[in-house]
C-alpha cells in the first residue's frame, strides 16, 4: 500500500552551480503521519539526495498548516517569503 510520495527537481545554482533538490511533491496519507513515520519519510528522501550529490533541499509549505514547524524541528530555515495571487477572468482582460 502506498503511504506517499516525494518529487523532486534537481538542477543546478545558477549563482554556486551547487545541485539543488526543488521539492514538487511531499506528501503522506494523514494516517501514516502517526509516530516517527514523517520523521523517516524525509531522512529517506534526505539520504537519497545527498547519495546523487545533492548539497541544498528546498521544500515550500503553505501557511496554513503545521508543516513549516515540521521541518524547522527537522532542522530546515525559512529563506525566502513567497507570494502567490490568484488571477480571476475579470482581472486578465
Amino acid at each position: 500500500m502506498l503511504l506517499g510520495n516525494c518529487a523532486m527537481y534537481l538542477d543546478r545554482s545558477a549563482h554556486t552551480q551547487t545541485l539543488i533538490a526543488t521539492e514538487d511533491t511531499l506528501y503522506l496519507l494523514p494516517e501514516a503521519r502517526k509516530g516517527r513515520t514523517a520523521m523517516r519519510f524525509v531522512a529517506y528522501v534526505e539520504n537519497a539526495l545527498k547519495q546523487i550529490g545533492a548539497k541544498e533541499i528546498c521544500i515550500t509549505v503553505k501557511m496554513v498548516n503545521k508543516a513549516g514547524k515540521f521541518f524547522q524541528f527537522l532542522g530546515y530555515r525559512q529563506v525566502e517569503t513567497g507570494f502567490t495571487k490568484i488571477l480571476e477572468d475579470s482581472e486578465c482582460r
